[in-house]
């Protein structure tokens, strides 16, 4: 689990076989990749390494209509509390409101988001989704439900999927 504090290698990604189209769909967080200890140049500090903690998360999206079901990644935010971090600001405008002090984000997996996706290529020329935007999804019956969408390689996260949540995890939302 990695909770959120102020101070703070292998697969980092999952294998989506099918890119997400553009649009705005109803979402729910499937589950969460989490890799501790990655060591990376320090920024503005060519030469320094710094071990950084970082976390990917999994959306199961699906249309507005119901008709078509398929997965989504978050682009891999550094663990940090700061209020200031990439990784706040997006559980701010998912959830309306910052995350408390100490916010384990696995209690993540199993809320429902609204996300704006777009395709984009990189230099190298792969197609991939990208979200664009997140917030809060007003009608949470829209989203998939959990389990309906399975997660490539198999769930980095046990979830409860009678609470939709993570197992032990209380709603601090």
């Amino acid at each position: 689990m990695a909770k959120l504090i102020a101070n703070g290698g292998g697969q980092r990604r999952y294998e989506i076989p099918e890119i997400a189209p553009d649009g705005v769909f109803a979402a729910r967080c499937i589950d969460l990749m989490e890799t501790f200890g990655v060591e990376e140049e320090e920024y503005g500090k060519p030469g320094s390494m710094v071990t950084k903690d970082k976390m990917t998360a999994l959306f199961a999206c699906k249309t507005m209509d119901g008709t078509q079901t398929f997965l989504v990644q978050t682009k891999e935010f550094n663990i940090s509390g700061s209020p200031k971090s990439n990784i706040v600001a997006f559980i701010k405008s998912w959830m309306g409101k910052a995350p408390p002090p100490a916010f384990d984000t696995y209690d993540l997996i199993g809320k429902t988001a609204q996300l704006s996706v777009v395709q984009k290529t990189s230099p190298r020329g792969t197609v991939y989704a990208e979200i664009n935007s997140i917030s809060v999804l007003m009608d949470e019956s829209k989203a998939p439900a959990m389990g309906e969408v399975e997660v490539p390689g198999g769930p980095r996260v046990q979830v409860d999927s009678a609470s939709d949540s993570a197992e032990g995890s209380k709603d601090p939302f």
